[in-house]
Formats: C-alpha cells, sequence, structure tokens
C-alpha cells in the first residue's frame, strides 16, 4: 500500500505536464512495488512522449509479463509501433487489444 501515494503524486505531476518528474516517481514506485503494470504503463506513455519510441515499448513489454491481459498497454503499444513505422507490429497488438477488449463485453 506505500506505493499508493507516490502514483498519485506521479499520476498528478503528469497530468500538470511535469513529465520528467513524473517518470523519476513512477520509478520510485516500482521500486516500491515492481510488479505496478500501471506505473510502466504511464512511463511508456511519457516516454513516448518524449519521442523515446523503443523506452516507452521496452516499458510495455515489462507490463505485459506482469499482466498479458493489459488491454490499455496493448493500444499504447500499437501507437508506439505505429510511431516507429513499424505497421504490421502496430496492427499485431492492435488486433490483441481487440480480442482482449470484446471479453469485457
Amino acid at each position: 500500500l506505500q506505493w499508493k501515494y507516490p502514483f498519485k503524486l506521479a499520476f498528478g505531476l503528469f497530468f500538470q505536464d511535469n513529465k520528467q518528474q513524473a517518470i523519476d516517481e513512477f520509478e520510485y514506485v516500482l521500486t516500491l512495488d515492481p510488479n505496478n503494470v500501471w506505473a510502466y504503463g504511464f512511463i511508456a506513455l511519457i516516454e513516448g512522449d518524449f519521442g523515446n519510441y523503443d523506452e516507452g515499448l521496452s516499458n510495455c513489454k515489462k507490463a505485459l509479463l506482469i499482466e498479458p491481459n493489459a488491454t490499455a498497454i496493448y493500444a499504447l503499444q500499437a501507437e508506439l509501433y505505429r510511431r516507429k513505422k513499424k505497421y504490421f507490429k502496430a496492427i499485431r497488438s492492435l488486433l490483441k487489444y481487440k480480442k482482449l477488449y470484446k471479453k469485457h463485453d
């Protein structure tokens, strides 16, 4: 439970556009809870915003190793592959997202 307050701080920093500080705080969250899928997801999102697509994809992969059914991570991964012009991988990620999302209907 001790990761929740740093996570909330990181989340707030993200929405205040203090993205590097948010990454630092999400990384701190990962020291407290190494299996926090959403910390990896937000780091991936921010790295993508910074143009660091490989770093973003690396964090997506770490998140998916922890939670293979994290639909939002597949959507993010698809967008990062699209930005890298890796269209086949982007489509593959979107198809996985779509398959998992249908289970929620």
